[in-house]
C-alpha cells in the first residue's frame, strides 16, 4: 500500500533524525509518538554542551601560556635579604718604617759603617778596636791612645749624628780605599757639617780596618846614600797623608854635626813635576802640603853643611853665602 502524505512526512522526519542523533533504535520508534521538538533540543543541547567544553578547554590552554607571566608581574616581589659576610679582624696599626742603613758598595765601605757607628753610639773602645793593625805603628800609636782621642773629643759636646760618602778612590784593588766624607755633628746644640777623607787598609788578617791619624799609606825606600861636603844624606821612607806627604831621611857627618836654617824651602821630583815644602830640621822631613796621586821619585834638600862647633864660625859661613848646597836625592822604592 503506498504510503500516504503522512506517512510521507513523519518518514522525512525521521530521517532527519537519524542523521542528527544516528542510528538510535532505543532513542527513536517510527510510528510511535514523538516530540520531535523534544528530541532536536536535546541533540542540539548535547552540540551545545561539547562545544562550550572545548571552548573551555582551548581558554584554559591559552590561559595556561599567559597566566604564569601576568602572576609574577602581579605578585608583589621579596626584597632578597642580604648575605651575611666574615668578619673582618682589624689590622693591627704597622710599625714605624725606620730609615735602612746605607747600603755598603764594598767590604772597606761596610767597615767604614761599622766604625762610625761604633762612634755615633759612644762605643770609643769598640771603635778603637777598629783602627787598622798597619796605621797604629807608624804613626807610633796604640789602641787605647786611640780609644782616649776618640772619647776627648766627643767629651767636648761635638758629636757625631749621620755622615754621606760623597767620593770613593780606589788606590790598591782589594787593599787600601779612600772615602771622602761629609760628616754631620751635634756641637753642643749647633748643628755643623764638615769634610773629611779617611783611608781604609785591609790588614793582613783580611780585615778592613780605618787608618789613624790621617795615614794613607807609605812606601819603604831602597837606600841611596849621597854625600856633599863630608855629609851624608838618603832617604828612608815616605808616608802618603789626607792632607800632605812626608818624606824623612837620615843625615850624619864626621863630626855628628849639622846644620840647616831653621826654615829651609826643599823640592820634590814627581813624574816631571816638583813640589815644595818645608824641611823639618828637628825630624829631618820635607813636609809637603796636599794629597799626592803619585810619590816623588827625587828630592833636592838645599842649604845645610857640616857646621863646627864655633858659632861664630857659623855666622860666617853664612854670612858669605857658603850655605848654598843643594842635594839632589833620588829616591828608589823597595817592591
Amino acid at each position: 500500500m503506498a504510503n500516504s502524505p503522512e506517512d510521507k512526512s513523519k518518514n522525512q522526519v525521521n530521517d532527519s533524525i537519524y542523521a542528527l542523533i544516528g542510528d538510535n533504535p532505543q532513542r527513536v520508534i517510527v510510528g510511535k509518538d514523538i516530540n520531535v521538538i523534544e528530541v532536536l533540543g536535546s541533540t542540539v543541547r548535547k552540540w551545545v554542551a561539547w562545544l562550550l567544553l572545548g571552548v573551555l578547554v582551548v581558554f584554559g590552554i591559552a590561559m595556561a601560556s599567559v597566566i604564569p607571566g601576568n602572576i609574577y608581574s602581579v605578585l608583589p616581589t621579596a626584597t632578597p635579604l642580604p648575605l651575611p659576610t666574615a668578619t673582618q679582624t682589624p689590622s693591627p696599626t704597622p710599625l714605624p718604617t725606620l730609615t735602612p742603613a746605607p747600603t755598603p758598595r764594598s767590604p772597606a765601605e761596610a767597615a767604614l759603617y761599622e766604625y762610625l757607628l761604633a762612634i755615633m753610639s759612644g762605643r770609643f773602645t769598640e771603635a778603637a778596636n777598629m783602627i787598622s793593625l798597619y796605621s797604629l805603628p807608624i804613626m807610633r800609636m796604640t789602641k787605647e791612645q786611640a780609644s782616649a782621642d776618640i772619647a776627648a773629643e766627643a767629651s767636648l759636646g761635638k758629636k757625631l749624628v749621620d755622615y754621606q760618602v760623597v767620593q770613593v778612590q780606589v788606590l790598591e784593588e782589594g787593599k787600601t780605599e779612600r772615602f771622602r766624607l761629609v760628616k754631620h755633628y751635634d756641637n753642643l746644640g749647633e748643628k755643623i757639617s764638615e769634610d773629611e777623607t779617611v783611608t781604609m787598609h785591609k790588614d793582613d788578617d783580611g780585615v778592613w780596618r780605618i787608618n789613624t791619624s790621617g795615614l794613607v799609606d807609605h812606601r819603604q825606600v831602597l837606600k841611596n846614600t849621597v854625600e856633599v861636603e863630608g855629609i851624608s844624606i838618603y832617604s828612608t821612607i815616605v808616608f802618603r797623608l789626607e792632607r800632605s806627604m812626608e818624606v824623612q831621611f837620615k843625615m850624619s857627618s864626621p863630626s855628628g854635626n849639622i846644620h840647616w836654617n831653621s826654615k829651609l824651602v826643599a823640592s820634590c821630583d814627581f813624574d816631571a813635576f816638583s813640589r815644595t815644602g818645608d824641611f823639618n830640621s828637628e825630624h829631618e822631613i820635607i813636609e809637603l802640603d796636599g794629597f799626592f796621586e803619585t810619590y816623588p821619585t827625587t828630592c833636592h834638600l838645599p842649604r845645610f853643611f857640616e857646621a863646627p862647633d864655633d858659632m861664630t864660625a857659623i855666622r860666617r859661613i853664612a854670612n858669605e853665602g857658603e850655605l848654598s848646597l843643594t842635594l839632589a836625592i833620588p829616591i828608589e822604592y823597595q817592591e
